[in-house]
């Protein structure tokens, strides 16, 4: 893994939305283009362009009641982003929090940008009184897996259809964990099933 050390976490505004949107379809089309069968790929990854995911972006970063979003910065550049939010339908005491996205600019994988921004996020939650957080993931993401797996997350079972069109269809499989500080498991050869 290469150096994170020029790279910096801050609390997104609306002044941001264009650069998360552009690193959210960057990443989208870069991640799940080889996930997703080519005859529904366009169900999940169109728009192509980044302008009409902006407005979007615009709302949700409007609205840091509802969601927060941090970003990672390399010098000035915004190179990748982590929204969390209450869990949708939430539990009772609304204990749980949701990543609701995390992405990183292609040409900034592998650089532990992806655990800088869960690891401030989950932080956040702490604070927030959050003591668990799960996330969706599809389950044919294997690298997503594993990067969960070393962040301490564990399936707990939930699944659910992301997709279904055209005889395909698309699981998710929930993953969580304790916002409390953990060492990270190692990480399960390829191929496991974490």
């Amino acid at each position: 893994m290469g150096s994170s050390t020029s790279v910096t976490i801050r609390s997104a505004g609306v002044d941001d939305a264009e650069a998360v949107a552009a690193v959210h379809n960057t990443s989208l089309q870069a991640s799940y283009r080889p996930l997703i069968p080519e005859r529904i790929a366009h169900l999940v990854l169109d728009p192509p362009e980044v302008a009409p995911r902006i407005p979007g972006w615009r709302r949700c970063l409007e609205r840091p009641r509802v969601s927060t979003t941090l970003v990672a910065c390399d010098n000035t550049q915004v190179v990748g982003f982590c929204t969390l939010r209450s869990t949708p339908g939430g539990d009772a005491e609304g204990a749980t929090g949701e990543i609701w996205a995390l992405f990183v600019r292609p040409s900034h994988w592998r650089r532990g940008i992806g655990r800088l921004l869960c690891e401030q996020s989950l932080a956040d939650a702490r604070r927030q009184g959050f003591s668990g957080i799960e996330l969706w993931e599809l389950e044919s993401n294997t690298s997503a897996r594993r990067f969960l797996h070393s962040m301490g997350f564990r399936p707990d079972g939930g699944t659910r259809i992301f997709l279904e069109h055209a005889g395909v269809s698309l699981r998710e499989r929930r993953y969580r964990r304790t916002t409390s500080p953990i060492a990270p498991a190692p990480t399960p050869q390829d191929g496991a099933d974490c």
